[in-house]
């Protein structure tokens, strides 16, 4: 076995990453959410929380994220 691809998926420590086909969504320990594009690589990052981001939830084209600011965004993707 043999590691593909490595990045940096949050400052601090990881709480969540959500897949789809093209893309992981990563959220942890800092305000803002990443997205990776697995063909290229493109880094998306998702800002607006206040706090810590502790869950993902994809659905009908949009990312759903809740966090430690006691809010749930709801983000266009």
């Amino acid at each position: 076995m043999s590691i593909q691809k490595s990045f940096i998926g949050s400052k601090e420590t990881i709480k969540e990453m959500l897949l789809t086909d093209d893309k992981i969504f990563i959220c942890g320990c800092d305000p803002i959410i990443r997205s990776y594009l697995f063909e290229t690589g493109k880094i998306q990052n998702f800002v607006g929380h206040a706090g810590w981001v502790y869950c993902l939830f994809i659905h009908d084209g949009l990312l759903y994220s809740g966090g430690d600011d006691k809010t749930v965004r709801i983000w266009d993707m």
